[in-house]
Parts: structure tokens; C-alpha cells; sequence
């Protein structure tokens, strides 16, 4: 009803503005047909432009809004990756499982996204990674490829971000003494995990001597006077493992390096220093590991000490120093059960054999 009646008015407006157009010689009566076809014209194009230009608008502003969620999707996606690549740089190392996940959410998420050079540049660095899976050695390539990686995602939305991988090499080597020590004392721990009934958890502690350097503390559950003690980690001098024993256990006296000073709590064994030395160089016998780490690599040889907090003794090791942790490593595990003591004792059985003989 309510547009039956806008009809009628709009149809009587229409009548009224001819008849005042005619009566005040607006335009004469004859004109008339011809000028009110020709503004309806007008209307009707206008009308149309009008479409058109709002149709345009209105795919401009789709097209807009469709690309700015495709960019925050892509952005997320390639940040995501980013974290993930870092994240496997993060100990130096890549597992399979790492390396199929990276794989996988390259071809799964990653590459719709990338440039033809992109992809050919990310396979390319992948593919070098891949060759590391499960490897102590090679860290420094590992390093190269993640920083690629990075830098061609980083190139590809345009972040402005380059990471130099100088400026990241001379960092690695102000921060490698403590994530090398840090690794070492993990590893040692994992080593030794199947001894948690003998030796308890271990801990770092400083060792007060003329200097105060930091070693690893591992106590006899059931003796907790009883210590092996591991270091130190500071300085250029060799690492080495020891056997403390409280001087207050006398039963121990006939094992002591020495009667009196700071040897007094050392326990003699049967190598070269009656100390079990883990010095680099160091050849264990065949029930050991039974080789040397020079002997893998050459270079090492003009280096007989390294310290923790010095950059430089460390540098040459740097490529392959996780295989120098897991080295040293299977030697302290091979240190607490070898019969180094009087060749009959290993460390881990002497505090249960004294003792029980001294009841």
C-alpha cells in the first residue's frame, strides 16, 4: 500500500512540475517530451556511473582487505618458521625429528607463500642442514644455513631485517666457554644417570683453593663425605676427575694421595698423576673409548690445556666441540667404573668396600 502511494505522489509531482514549467514558459509545451526524455537520459547514465564506480570501489576495497589478510597470514606463518629454524640452531644441532618437521611444514605451509628464487635458495639450505642430522661436528655450517634461511624469509615480506652472520659468529665466540661448560655438565650428568642409586645429583660449586674455580660435585648417596669432583671449568688447565674423601673418615687413610695439605682429601688411582686425568689427548686403554681426540683431529695438537672463560683457547674447537663434550663425557663414565684404585677398586665401589671392611 505504502508504495502504491509513494507511485502516485511521485506521478502527481511530475504533473505539477510540467504544468509550472509550461505556465511560467519555462519550456514551451512542444519542448517539453523532448527535454524530459533527455534528463531522464541523464538520470539513467549518471545512475549507471554511479554503479559502476561504487562496483569498482567496492572490488578495490575486497581485493584490499583479501591481500592484507593473506600478508598478516603469511607474516605469522613465516615468523612461525623463523622460530622454528632458530629454535633447532638453539643447541647447535639437529635431530631427525627436527629435520622432518622443518621438511614438513616448509611443503605443507611455507613454500604457497614464496617466490620461485625463494624456493629454489630455502631447498638449497635445507638440503645442507639435512646433511647434519644427528652429527657432533659441522656446527658452524649448521649456523650459515639457519641465518640463509632467515634472511630469504626476512627479504621476502620485506622486514628490512639481515642478520650478519659475522656479527653472529663473533657473539658465538664471546658466548661459547659458557654454553660449551653448560653442555659439558649436561652431557656428564645424562652420562652417569644409571649411577642415581650410587651418586646423587650433581651441582657446580667454586672450590675454595688459592683460586677459586668452579667444579661439578657429585655426592655418594649413602656417604655424602664421599665426592667425585669434576673440573675445573675456568681456567687453562687440564679437566680432571677426583675422588674427595672427608678427612674425618680415617678409614680411608691407606687410599689418601696424600697426610697432610689439600691433597689429604684425594684418593689415589692408579694413573699417571694418581688422578683420573681427562685431558684431551689422553689415550684410554681399550675398555675406554680408546682414542684420542687429536687423533680425529690434527689440529688440536698444539693445544694441551683449554679454559671455559677463555675465548680464544676455545675458538679451535668450536666446529666440533659437542663431539670434545661427548668425548670427555664417556671418559668420566669410564673413569667411575674402571678399577683404577690399587687396581682392584673402581670409585664407585671403594666407599662400600672400605666401609664395610672398617665395621
Amino acid at each position: 500500500m505504502s508504495k502504491f502511494r509513494t507511485l502516485i505522489i511521485a506521478f502527481l509531482c511530475l504533473i505539477g512540475f510540467c504544468a509550472i514549467a509550461v505556465a511560467f514558459n519555462v519550456f514551451n509545451i512542444d519542448q517539453l517530451p523532448a527535454s524530459f526524455v533527455g534528463a531522464a537520459l541523464g538520470a539513467v547514465i549518471t545512475g549507471v556511473v554511479t554503479v559502476i564506480l561504487l562496483e569498482g570501489q567496492t572490488k578495490t576495497e575486497e581485493i584490499k582487505e583479501r591481500n592484507v589478510k593473506v600478508f598478516e597470514e603469511k607474516s605469522k606463518i613465516f615468523r612461525d618458521y623463523i622460530a622454528l629454524v632458530w629454535k633447532v640452531w638453539e643447541d647447535h644441532k639437529i635431530t631427525a625429528e627436527e629435520f622432518q618437521k622443518l621438511t614438513a611444514d616448509y611443503y605443507s605451509k611455507l613454500m604457497i607463500y614464496l617466490k620461485d628464487d625463494s624456493i629454489e635458495k630455502i631447498l638449497k639450505y635445507l638440503s645442507e642442514i639435512g646433511e647434519y642430522i644427528d652429527k657432533e661436528s659441522g656446527y658452524k655450517q649448521l649456523r650459515h644455513n639457519v641465518i640463509g634461511i632467515i634472511n630469504v624469509l626476512s627479504e621476502e615480506i620485506s622486514l628490512g631485517g639481515h642478520i650478519d652472520e659475522k656479527g653472529i659468529e663473533e657473539l658465538d665466540k664471546k658466548t661459547l666457554p659458557v654454553f660449551f661448560k653448560k653442555t659439558l655438565v649436561d652431557e656428564i650428568k645424562n652420562k652417569i644417570k644409571d649411577e642415581a642409586k650410587i651418586l646423587s645429583e650433581g651441582y657446580l660449586k667454586k672450590r675454595c683453593y688459592k683460586e677459586k674455580l668452579e667444579y661439578l660435585f657429585f655426592e655418594f648417596v649413602k656417604y655424602p663425605n664421599c665426592k667425585v669432583v669434576i673440573g675445573p671449568f675456568d681456567n687453562n688447565r687440564p679437566i680432571k676427575l677426583m675422588f674427595d674423601v672427608d678427612v674425618q673418615l680415617t678409614q680411608f687413610d691407606n687410599y689418601r694421595r696424600d697426610k697432610t695439605g689439600r691433597f689429604r682429601y684425594w684418593i689415589k688411582t692408579n694413573r699417571n698423576d694418581n688422578n683420573a686425568d681427562l685431558i684431551l689427548n689422553d689415550v684410554l686403554p681399550k675398555e675406554g673409548d680408546g682414542i684420542a681426540i687429536e687423533d680425529e683431529y690434527p689440529d688440536i695438537k698444539q693445544i694441551e690445556k683449554f679454559g671455559f672463560n677463555d675465548v680464544n683457547s676455545l675458538d679451535p674447537f668450536s666446529d666440533h666441540y659437542l663431539s670434545m663434550v661427548s668425548l670427555l663425557a664417556e671418559r668420566v663414565a669410564y673413569y667411575l667404573s674402571a678399577k683404577t684404585i690399587n687396581k682392584q677398586y673402581s670409585i664407585l665401589e671403594l666407599p662400600d668396600m672400605v666401609l664395610k671392611e672398617n665395621r
